[in-house]
């Protein structure tokens, strides 16, 4: 039997160190590959939330200048209200006015009938 050599014996006594500095290294991509498996799906969350949160405060902003908007309308349709309602009175005085012209003309006209 021949004695091992120098570097058969550094094999056999780094040979547990080595199984473990493996061990120690494949823990650790496990490791890593579980903190990724986590963070992916958390970002991703993370990320939908976010937008979520940005498209509501976009969507109260719209809904406050549409709500700003609306007073503007419903001051304009007031408006529009009274100018309609001016006409009709104005409509109705001159209505009244030519009705009272055709009465005057219809006098007139009587009175010319019993001259001749």
């Amino acid at each position: 039997m021949t004695m091992p050599g120098v570097n058969e014996l550094i094999l056999i006594l780094l040979y547990p160190i080595s199984t473990m500095v493996t061990i120690v290294t494949l823990e650790e991509g496990v490791n890593e590959l579980i903190w990724i498996l986590l963070l992916c799906p958390i970002l991703i969350l993370g990320t939908i939330v976010i937008l979520f949160i940005i498209r509501q405060r976009f969507e109260t902003k719209r809904a406050m200048i549409s709500g700003g908007h609306e007073e503007a309308y419903r001051k304009l349709a007031e408006q529009a209200v009274e100018a309609q309602q001016k006409y009709v009175d104005e409509q109705q005085k001159v209505s009244e006015g030519i009705d009272d012209l055709r009465n005057r003309v219809a006098a007139i006209e009587k009175i010319l009938r019993e001259v001749d």
